[in-house]
């Protein structure tokens, strides 16, 4: 719940709360608010009434792992890096890249523990709840 407050201090702090407020992102915006991205705010009063608006953007948990160490895997979201363990807004496409070794080729790659996409180099998922990815590589056959 986001709120409009008037202030009666010299600053002021906003918290937006509810059920499960832990897996949302924050994004404050209005007078005073510098763009803030977390739950609570706090704010300087530049004049007698502030408007301020949070936009709630509900998250999921990611992660992802090359499996044997035999390459690596990485993850983008909008074109910018994340690690292993990062909150996604919902509906973010998530691009996971795999990187073999020399003399090793991907193998399977798992989501929540279901084989999908082949033995491509990129996997591509848009983001409808939390994800465990995992890339498997082996030896390449002579």
């Amino acid at each position: 719940m986001c709120t409009k407050v008037t202030p009666t201090q010299a600053q002021l702090v906003i918290t937006a709360a509810g059920a499960g407020a832990s897996t949302y992102a924050y994004t404050w915006s209005g007078t005073g608010t510098a763009n803030q991205t977390t739950a609570s705010m706090t704010i300087a009063f530049l004049q007698s009434a502030i408007n301020a608006v949070c936009t709630v953007t509900t998250t999921h948990k990611v992660t992802f792992t090359a499996v044997n160490g035999n390459g690596t895997l990485n993850a983008k979201v909008d074109n910018a890096t994340i690690t292993s363990g990062a909150l996604v807004a919902y509906g973010k496409n998530v691009v996971f890249t795999s990187a073999p070794n020399k003399g090793y080729t991907v193998n399977q790659w798992k989501d929540n523990n279901t084989v999908v996409n082949g033995t491509n180099l990129t996997y591509t998922v848009t983001l409808e709840g939390g994800l465990d990815i995992r890339v498997f590589f082996e030896l390449i056959k002579d």
